[in-house]
């Protein structure tokens, strides 16, 4: 979710005193967070603050604006100011338990009690070096590595710990706001507790997908992959995903989503099931509308070469409305057809990446892998031809067919 502040609505009224209002909706505590940054730096221009009454008026001081509703909030750094009306927040008070609450199918609540949430009201301030009561250090010599961010977390934690006269480590998510330290955002996976995430407070970020990103490594996902025009493996290449370079709120993608526990497969297909040579029929519901959905097959059940026991391909429609979790899909992956692998780690988790290998409609780009093909994505398949017959977006379903190749060069599935 990237965009100028303007694009912003609702009003904001800044108070002379200078001090940090948090607005509580729905319970939940939010906050306003302004960032002073140099003109120049960053390439920010003046004129980039939303301020009284719902319109832009010029300003010497880009913001930020930072907003989460997870255990513990610490804003680091920037000149706070205190804003006496909230409206414009009144979209992130319920973004984050909308998103989650509609991806999940109800399985994932954030809960709103402030027994279960605590906000650090006052900005955090850290010395440039420092140490830790644990004998760790960190110091503002070195880049916003794992390291340093670990360590002024801790840092941070200690400080909360002091200003709430409570121990913080019964709160499982912990979430800092960052200032711009040449990073973007940060994550640590399910096994690694507490359940931390770093958020960069960028004047030209706004960082719902990045936190709904971070959040979901923290559930225990790893990135979503997928191949460039040149068949390179990018680390973040599918864009239908948060946990790729989605840019836009969207459901994560079929394999992650079975993972989490929110959707289960219409079918889960194995050798006994796709006879060779035989086209087998499929209607498909959309991914975002139902927590039934997508093919999951076991190519190891037949040998297939390269596919082993705990890999899987995955058949799913990404259908989008107005009222579902992929309302914002960008347009070459919505109302249409996509082709996942899926490697858990050698853990045993669910926490192994998703790799993109397919998108296909009913019009252009019907068939997986395309005949003759000699791309990765096309290479990748266990012997099996997944052709899209019909999408039929008012009614919420696509049409598709899935035949297994016996023997690598068969003239089968044609």
């Amino acid at each position: 979710m990237i965009g100028r502040p303007c694009v912003l609505k609702g009003n904001i009224t800044v108070n002379t005193d200078g001090s940090l209002l948090l607005k509580t909706i729905t319970n939940v505590k939010w906050t306003f967070t302004w960032s002073a940054v140099p003109e120049g730096l960053y390439k920010v221009r003046r004129g980039d603050l939303v301020q009284a009454n719902g319109r832009c008026v010029l300003s010497t001081r880009p913001y930020t604006l930072v907003a989460t509703k997870v255990a513990v909030l610490a804003s680091s750094g920037g000149d706070s100011i205190r804003s006496a009306d909230a409206g414009p927040l009144d979209a992130w008070a319920t973004t984050l338990p909308k998103y989650f609450a509609s991806a999940s199918f109800g399985a994932l609540s954030m809960p709103v009690d402030p027994a279960y949430n605590k906000v650090l009201t006052e900005r955090v301030k850290l010395d440039c070096e420092g140490e830790l009561p644990s004998g760790y250090w960190w110091t503002a010599s070195r880049d916003a590595n794992e390291w340093n961010l670990r360590r002024w977390g801790d840092a941070v934690d200690n400080d909360a710990s002091s200003r709430l006269s409570e121990n913080l480590d019964p709160y499982q998510h912990h979430v800092y706001l960052m200032p711009n330290l040449g990073m973007t955002s940060y994550g640590v996976m399910i096994n690694d507790p507490p359940l931390r995430t770093w958020i960069t407070s960028d004047p030209f970020y706004l960082p719902i997908v990045n936190t709904i990103h971070e959040l979901g490594h923290n559930l225990g996902l790893a990135h979503a992959q997928g191949y460039d025009a040149a068949g390179n493996l990018q680390e973040y290449g599918d864009g239908s995903c948060p946990m790729g370079f989605g840019p836009r709120l969207s459901h994560y993608n079929a394999p992650n989503s079975y993972a989490l526990g929110w959707t289960t497969p219409q079918a889960v297909l194995q050798a006994g099931d796709l006879q060779p040579g035989v086209w087998k029929p499929f209607k498909l519901r959309g991914l975002a509308d139902s927590p039934v959905s997508s093919l999951q097959i076991l190519p190891n059940t037949w040998s297939a070469s390269g596919w082993q026991y705990q890999h899987s391909l995955w058949v799913s429609f990404r259908r989008a409305t107005p009222n579902n979790t992929d309302a914002e899909l960008l347009p070459m992956y919505r109302n249409k057809v996509q082709v996942h692998r899926w490697t858990p780690d050698v853990y045993g988790c669910n926490c192994g990446p998703t790799t993109l290998l397919s998108t296909l409609d009913s019009a252009n780009a019907t068939t997986w892998p395309r005949p003759g093909s000699t791309a990765p994505w096309d290479t990748a398949s266990p012997l099996l031809v997944v052709r899209v017959s019909s999408i039929d977006e008012a009614a919420g379903a696509a049409y598709v067919s899935l035949c297994r190749k016996p023997t690598a060069g068969s003239t089968m599935c044609r």
